[in-house]
């Protein structure tokens, strides 16, 4: 199913047409426009990616992973608060979840914790961690805990079990969300504005 109306501001190397449409099929807003806040370049560091995203709202973190095994997959997730440097977990309502967008999966949130915030740490979601970045942005591991309903511990990638920092990240990418207007619904409240405007001239 193609995606409704989803935007993409400042472009993106990961989200194809089908992935957006997930997206916003999962998040279930209607459509829905992002805006490219971040993309990993070389050298870049977990300093970069706070400096960018904190206090900018809800996101979508997107990146390339592969494992050790060889498999690969475009991951990441939804943080419905704002990423911020302060070191801890942050707790909130259970309207967080992570994905897999090459396997068309969604692991939602079960545990207490979204994500994992520190200055020397990338975007990390979870208590598992469920997915961890370390400060390269290059490095880290998928161990699902808060993101399942079972204690599984296995990697959100390919499903094999946490064997270690086994996870290389290429292409990472941030977006802020903001839900676009529908059309029929402001066509809608102009008619009804112009109706008013007549019956008040013809009075």
């Amino acid at each position: 199913m193609p995606a409704q109306a989803a935007i993409i501001v400042g472009g993106s190397s990961l989200l194809t047409e089908t992935y957006l449409s997930q997206l916003e099929n999962q998040l279930g807003e209607g459509p829905i426009a992002l805006t490219n806040i971040f993309t990993k370049s070389p050298g870049a560091t977990s300093v970069d990616f706070h400096n960018a995203v904190d206090n900018k709202g809800r996101t979508f973190v997107v990146m390339q992973a592969a494992e050790d095994n060889g498999n690969t997959a475009v991951i990441g997730g939804y943080n419905p608060e704002s990423w911020n440097s302060v070191a801890h977990t942050n707790p909130t309502q259970q309207s967080s979840f992570l994905f897999n967008l090459s396997n068309s999966q969604f692991f939602l949130q079960f545990g207490a914790y979204i994500t994992l915030n520190q200055s020397s740490y990338g975007p990390s979601f979870g208590s598992g961690y469920d997915i961890f970045v370390d400060s390269s942005l290059n490095n880290g591991y998928s161990y699902l805990a808060t993101y399942t309903n079972t204690s599984s511990g296995n990697s959100i990638i390919d499903g094999s079990h946490y064997n270690g920092v086994n996870v290389s990240y290429g292409a990472m990418e941030v977006f802020t969300i903001s839900q676009v207007p529908v059309p029929g619904a402001a066509w809608l409240f102009g008619s009804a504005i112009l109706g008013l405007l007549g019956l008040k001239r013809r009075g």
